[in-house]
């Protein structure tokens, strides 16, 4: 393994540390003190990967951004599952801990100085949706995508922050998940879509 390939490992040992620090006691609990205790190593092979605390949330932050891009990827838009994870509320298949720390970091983006931060996750999950809804919709004006894009992020969104917190809406997850097929499909039929597999 080479240097720069150990660095990566530290670094992701790090993270999903650190994850678990925050998920378990939230963001307060983030210090470098406590990321030490955590992964066991000392405070300068923290600094060697990351320059102090406010970079480790960022990074944090990045993490969990691609992972939802990684399952974007996997998803390629079908309507039945997308539906289907609409209805549940398992929106990227994220745990709800980790939900909860999005919306959390959402909430005190300005505490912890992460609003540039979440801005780029948000850039990072919209030139993603917006490419693969290029080709799912590949005779759709460049405003429409735009607008379909942002539909979708509303409403996918709006999910993610009920589950994180624990609204209820005792609503049957069956008609939902019919609710949302119609939905999509009408989507998928206003704006011509390619056929579906």
């Amino acid at each position: 393994m080479t240097k720069e390939e150990k660095q990566q490992a530290r670094q992701q040992f790090i993270l999903e540390k650190t994850l678990q620090l925050v998920l378990e006691r939230g963001l307060d609990a983030l210090s470098i003190a406590n990321v030490c205790i955590v992964t066991e190593l000392g405070a300068g092979q923290i600094y060697r990967c990351f320059k102090d605390k406010n970079d480790l949330l960022q990074q944090l932050l990045i993490y969990l951004t691609k992972k939802r891009i990684l399952h974007f990827q996997q998803d390629q838009f079908n309507l039945s599952r997308k539906a289907k994870e609409l209805a549940s509320g398992n929106i990227h298949h994220l745990p709800a801990a980790e939900l909860k720390l999005l919306i959390d970091s959402m909430f005190a983006a300005e505490k912890y100085h992460i609003q540039d931060v979440l801005q780029c996750s948000e850039e990072m999950l919209m030139t993603e949706g917006i490419r693969q809804l290029k080709q799912h919709f590949p005779h759709t004006s460049a405003a429409e995508i735009r607008a379909i894009s942002e539909v979708l992020a509303v409403l996918s969104e709006g999910i993610m922050l009920r589950k994180a917190n624990t609204f209820s809406h005792d609503a049957n997850p069956e008609i939902l998940e019919k609710i949302y097929f119609a939905f999509l499909t009408t989507l998928n039929d206003m704006f011509n879509a390619k056929p579906l597999n």
